[in-house]
């Protein structure tokens, strides 16, 4: 009986093996000839075919893709949305960012952009289409003027390759977003892009108008642009220092701290002209006056002011490659008492005089990544030195840094890093020194106007020549954490503020080595 059983359903194996085939056989037949209708664009008939092939074999993945794309083909939009839909479920994570990105553009030209966004967002962060879908998703951030929402998709469509058919177009809204953003120089770049590239396609016959057009705007807005701006703030701050620096902000000075708390106003200045961004040569002439005021009497021969005049010229500030020169100098005054007359009132008299000279030079190494280098002579003039010894901090060095800035639309994450390098080689063997510097900064949106911005700076100092002295070699590391923030308030003012920690560990700590917090909060007027 066992064995009966046994040939009779090895028997029915056999039989019922050569009707599967012609079944399967029968179905991919019949998908080739509606496929082949499809290309013919015979989309009623290709639709008609495979909607009866899925009564079928409804789970024929193949068949159901045909009849989405002939419902694209005859515009029947919600029925290839609910095909796609159906398509979803249990589909693959590689399959399933195709049937997003066609479920976007139904939505996209439904103009249902909540939905849109969700399904190109999801092919987006799968790679599919990345280019194309990083561009709609671009486009409709600029619609709803996110500005740095926009501007993160539409430099991300910029990066893949199957956005470069779509370059001019998404860098004339980029050049646009960037306008709206007030970055005048990233925007001249992308409209000079958009002429330069269509100017490259020009030659080829299937450039359309539309591509033409975008181009004729762009020349329009670099038009607009191309016109000189003068500037000029006016800022006040109150700040607490739980440990006063016997040196103006903006002079680096290697002495020991004050260790005295003050509260303290600070007051700061600027004016400036910057010529059109749209010339070969940018120059930009600026001034500006700092002064600091120190509550605590003990910490008044601490107030300083510096005198800030600067010059920088570019070439071609609007190309992927630029560079020029930059020029600055600052002149220091301290409040103090006139070492013949120590008995009368503190006075302000010269303290330092510095400057920097020499090459900076910017690149765009991806739409998304710029990168900036800049060396310096720094010579450096201390009017209390000394006529003589190692003390002397008068003389001279070179410094240089690279800046490396990530472009995002991301709330949270706008980081840009450095490296630098300093020589400093004074006078006298004390200060001689060369010093190893990094630090990483980051912006984030807490809202479309109020920005927060932390940052780390380590400097690492090796004073090569102070071992001869009687205090021995010093090396210091410092550290600098700071959050600041920024706002709006009405027309032409912003508030701001900042907290700051620095620590100075050195080999000689008992000279050196300090701690301080600084807190302050104030306003700037632009005028």
């Amino acid at each position: 009986m066992k064995l009966r059983f046994q040939l009779c359903f090895a028997l029915s194996v056999i039989l019922a093996a050569p009707a599967f085939a012609a079944v399967n056989g029968d179905i991919e037949v019949a998908l080739t000839m509606a496929s082949i209708e499809y290309q013919a664009k015979n989309y009623p008939k290709c639709r008609q075919m495979v909607s009866d092939l899925l009564k079928r074999d409804p789970d024929n993945v193949g068949a159901r893709e045909l009849l989405a794309l002939s419902q694209r083909g005859m515009n029947d939009d919600e029925g290839a949305a609910a095909t796609y839909g159906k398509l979803l479920k249990g589909a693959d994570p590689a399959k399933a960012a195709a049937y997003h990105f066609e479920m976007a553009m139904i939505r996209y030209k439904q103009k249902k952009s909540a939905e849109a966004k969700s399904h190109f967002q999801y092919a987006a962060n799968a790679g599919f289409n990345g280019g194309t879908s990083n561009f709609y998703l671009g486009i409709m951030e600029f619609n709803a003027k996110a500005w740095k929402k926009a501007r993160h998709h539409l430099t991300a469509s910029l990066t893949y390759n199957d956005g470069k058919s779509m370059t001019p177009i998404t860098r004339y809204y980029l050049a646009n977003t960037y306008a709206q953003l007030g970055k005048t120089e990233a925007a001249l770049h992308s409209y000079h892009e958009v002429d330069d590239t269509v100017a490259e396609r020009m030659g080829n016959s299937g450039i359309d108008d539309t591509t033409k057009g975008i181009r004729t705007n762009a020349l329009k807005e670099l038009k607009a642009l191309d016109k000189g701006q003068r500037y000029a703030s006016l800022t006040l701050m109150q700040q607490w220092d739980s440990n006063v620096q016997t040196n103006p902000t903006e002079v680096a000075n290697p002495v020991a701290t004050a260790s005295q708390r003050s509260a303290k106003s600070v007051l700061s200045v600027a004016a400036g002209y910057t010529s059109s961004p749209a010339k070969k040569i940018q120059v930009t002439p600026s001034f500006s006056y700092s002064t600091n005021y120190n509550y605590n009497y003990l910490a008044r021969n601490f107030n300083f002011m510096s005198f800030t005049p600067a010059l920088f010229a570019i070439y071609k500030p609007y190309a992927r490659l630029s560079g020029g020169i930059k020029a600055d100098g600052i002149f220091s005054m301290q409040n103090m008492l006139d070492p013949d007359e120590s008995t009368q009132h503190l006075k302000y008299r010269p303290f330092s005089l510095t400057g920097d000279v020499g090459p900076i030079v910017k690149y765009e190494l991806t739409p998304r990544i710029n990168v900036a280098g800049e060396l310096y002579w720094r010579p450096k003039h201390f009017y209390l030195d000394p006529a003589t010894g190692d003390s002397r901090r008068s003389g001279g060095g070179v410094a240089g840094k690279l800046t490396s800035e990530f472009v995002s639309g991301y709330a949270w994450w706008n980081p840009s890093v450095y490296v630098g390098y300093e020589w400093d080689h004074p006078s006298g063997k004390t200060f001689r020194s060369y010093a190893l510097s990094g630090g990483v900064a980051d912006t984030v949106s807490v809202t479309e106007k109020f920005l927060l911005t932390g940052s780390v700076d380590i400097i690492s100092t090796d004073y090569n020549e102070s071992g001869s002295t009687s205090q021995g070699k010093r090396d210091d590391l410092n550290m600098v954490f700071k959050v600041a923030g920024s706002y709006p308030i009405v027309d032409k003012w912003t508030a701001s503020g900042d907290v700051s920690y620095t620590q100075n560990d050195s080999s000689i700590s008992t000279i050196y080595k300090y701690e301080r917090w600084t807190g302050e909060l104030g306003a700037t007027y632009s005028f």
